[in-house]
């Protein structure tokens, strides 16, 4: 029989490592592990005196295309379920609250002044989730602005050639299944 540990919520996190394990492969779980360990660090850890620098990362994608280093693009997403709509332009702290919402200001800001765009996914729905699902606005950073402007998901990414990589379910080192497994709630979630 094989162990699981539920959390407090009745989580059934072999189950949830198990789907992830599915869809994921070991080296990218082993980079999101780094991440969840390194935001725990500087959370409550050696590092948290600058917990106030910190700001969650984001993923960088280019287009499949040989000038590909001329359309990096940083995709952040929101880490909760936004009750709502922002609209089509918005100020980033009307989304991620003042603190934040500066935060990514400077972080936005360097990032377009180092050439790359800057997205903001934002998954929008209610408690409990309902029948039809989440639904996701897609945003970009304007730099003149400093705002967010709504931007069509399917017009933004018909750009983009090829299916992209889909990822196989090879099965985890034990190592890291066993990490995974002690990860926080809180943590895993992300």
């Amino acid at each position: 029989m094989r162990r699981t540990r539920k959390g407090a919520d009745g989580m059934d996190r072999g189950k949830l490592v198990d789907y992830l394990e599915r869809y994921w492969t070991e080296n990218k779980a082993k980079g999101l592990l780094a991440q969840a360990l390194f935001r725990r660090e500087i959370k409550r850890g050696s590092f948290s005196r600058y917990k106030r620098k910190f700001f969650d990362g984001c993923w960088v994608l280019a287009p499949k295309r040989s000038d590909f280093f001329r359309f990096r693009f940083c995709f952040f997403t929101h880490p909760a379920l936004f009750h709502g709509d922002p609209g089509d332009r918005a100020d980033p702290e009307d989304i991620m609250g003042d603190t934040e919402g500066l935060k990514f200001r400077m972080v936005a800001g360097f990032l377009n002044r180092a050439g790359m765009g800057v997205m903001y996914a934002l998954p929008t729905g209610s408690q409990p989730v309902p029948p039809e699902g989440i639904r996701w606005l897609l945003y970009r950073y304007e730099r003149d602005s400093e705002q967010l402007e709504r931007v069509e998901p399917a017009t933004f990414f018909s750009r983009w050639v090829g299916r992209g990589r889909p990822s196989r379910g090879r099965r985890w080192s034990e190592g890291v299944k066993k990490a995974y497994m002690e990860l926080e709630e809180e943590e895993l979630l992300m």
